[in-house]
């Protein structure tokens, strides 16, 4: 089943390789959306994938120094690059990644400068199968 809304995003964020497990599911369209029925297998979609930051603890660390008065750091704040370097993917994080697209036959886009945010544009059939989704 598909449902549209034209504010609708989709993204889903990689996290592990373990067997998928359905969180949630609808038996009808949610107050707001019109159910238009299964999506062709044809049809495109691009799917935004978030990756695991490669030091998420770190960040919010420091952003609790540099927010607390008193502390030597207290508003002492971060520039671009260093918030980028808590938050952008390890190599082995975006190497993986890389390497499910690559194997599926997809070639993965940023989103974002810092890599933490990749698409992949494919049909709703290769995503069925690869996601174990209908």
């Amino acid at each position: 089943m598909i449902f549209h809304s034209p504010n609708l995003l989709a993204a889903l964020t990689v996290v592990s390789c373990t067997p998928f497990v359905v969180l949630e599911s609808r038996q009808e369209a949610p107050p707001g959306f019109t159910n238009l029925g299964p999506a062709p297998e044809s049809e495109p979609v691009t799917l935004k994938f978030a990756l695991t930051p490669n030091n998420l603890a770190g960040l919010e660390v420091k952003l609790q120094t540099i927010s607390t008065p008193g502390n030597d750091d207290f508003r002492k704040w971060l520039s671009k690059d260093e918030v980028k370097s808590y938050v952008q993917p390890s190599e082995d994080t975006a190497n993986a990644f890389n390497n499910f697209a690559s194997t599926n036959g997809l070639e993965p886009t940023l989103v974002s400068t810092d890599g933490d945010w990749v698409a992949l544009t494919l049909t709703v059939g290769q995503a069925n199968q690869l996601f174990q989704a209908d």
